[in-house]
């Protein structure tokens, strides 16, 4: 028994190291060809809240509201151009919706625009391949020169002219390829918000209720990165965000001429907009270096042998 508990203490003890070092060459080997970038945004965001009082059709009492955008997005991009995202930004604010009398607070009431809310958000992208967009110029051909090259030298009591010709090959370099292209990447994730404020709020006999006051949404868009070559310039960003939680309807009760009524209050928000930004990553890109290409020099003329032992040439005997 003894031996059989010791025989197993060992195996455990060895396979748990053994497969966390498992663990650690596949996430090293996946995660070899991925790169992690950043792209900071900024651009414009417009949001639209619906309010709904009772049984009335929902109406947007402020219609579309303008709001700036700041974002800071990091991808993982694996070779494939599939990568996971996390993103960290503003949010549109809510609605102010304001009103003191409860049973006419469809048509007596004031709005104001939120402050700025802090989002996070998280989800997939797609990369593409390069779509070249204009193209630049490519290698530089080799280039042949020729020289003629007479020596001579003495034989005893003769002169001989060695004739040979020399071919200098130049180098072809190709240079690397600079064309304007363009990425495009399509995205999908899940938007949240870690602190909003509260639905209805009350002040005496003045209510407030915050239209437009998520917690989740769907975000949805399309990007498109342009670059120079393997360099990434820019990126256009466009995208679409609808609240996935319907905010939950407030029912206000008072008392008028006697009798008891009730107000009650719902509201939905969606959002779209465009912001631009500048990627950069830590890695840095490879150059890769051409093959030098070699031509072969053409064969030499032998001339006819002369007396002048076992040079090749022409002689001319000294006066």
């Amino acid at each position: 028994m003894k031996k059989t508990y010791l025989n197993r203490h060992l195996k455990t003890t060895y396979m748990k190291p053994a497969a966390f070092t498992l663990m650690l060459v596949l996430f090293v080997t996946i995660t070899a060809n991925a790169q992690l970038s950043f792209l900071p945004q900024v651009g414009l965001e417009q949001s639209k809240t619906s309010l709904g009082i009772n049984d009335l059709p929902s109406f947007s009492p402020m219609g579309v509201n303008n709001y700036l955008k700041a974002n800071l997005r990091m991808d993982y991009r694996f070779k494939n151009g599939h990568s996971p995202y996390i993103s960290f930004g503003t949010s549109p604010g809510v609605v102010e919706y304001s009103f003191a009398d409860p049973s006419n607070a469809a048509n007596n009431f004031k709005t104001a625009a939120g402050s700025l809310q802090f989002r996070m958000e998280g989800g997939y992208q797609y990369s593409s391949k390069p779509i070249t967009l204009k193209k630049s110029s490519g290698t530089k051909t080799a280039q042949i020169s020729t020289q003629n090259v007479v020596t001579k030298k003495t034989c005893g009591s003769y002169y001989y002219y060695h004739r040979s010709s020399e071919n200098t090959a130049a180098k072809t370099t190709t240079k690397q390829n600079n064309n304007l292209n363009l990425r495009l990447q399509p995205s999908i994730g899940v938007a949240y918000l870690p602190s909003i404020e509260n639905d209805l709020e009350s002040n005496g006999s003045l209510y407030q209720y915050n239209a437009g006051n998520y917690k989740t949404a769907m975000v949805s868009g399309m990007g498109f990165e342009f670059g120079k070559g393997k360099q990434r310039l820019f990126t256009l960003s466009v995208f679409y965000t609808t609240a996935l939680d319907k905010q939950d309807e407030h029912t206000i009760a008072n008392i008028e001429n006697d009798k008891m009524a009730s107000t009650t209050l719902n509201s939905n928000t969606s959002s779209w907009g465009m912001t631009v930004g500048v990627p950069f990553s830590f890695s840095k890109n490879k150059k890769t270096i051409a093959p030098v290409k070699t031509t072969k020099a053409p064969e030499q003329k032998q001339y006819n042998k002369s007396r002048c032992g076992s040079y090749s040439g022409r002689c001319i005997r000294k006066i």
